[in-house]
């Protein structure tokens, strides 16, 4: 992910976005095997309530509910957001 393509319109409190390291969307590289060291993901969530919103930069859905959880390695993950 290349974050210069719309950096130049990123305020400086946000400037760390403009290099495109830390935010989404993330590359995940395809695998060829599978890793058996890798943690166990866990996936929990069936029909949610959202709001879906088009903002003219993205297509954005928010979770109306906080029931989508997703956990790895020890560490939990609420659904709250997701864009496109």
């Amino acid at each position: 992910y290349n974050g210069s393509m719309w950096s130049s319109g990123v305020e400086s409190s946000h400037e760390i976005c403009s290099a495109g390291h830390m935010q989404s969307p993330i590359d995940l590289p395809e695998c060829a095997t599978v890793d058996k060291a890798m943690p166990a993901l866990s996936v929990q969530w069936g029909a949610l309530s959202i709001e879906l919103v088009n903002n003219g930069h993205t297509v954005q859905a928010t979770a109306l509910e906080r029931s989508g959880k997703m956990s790895a390695n020890g560490s939990s993950y609420t659904l709250v957001q997701c864009h496109w």
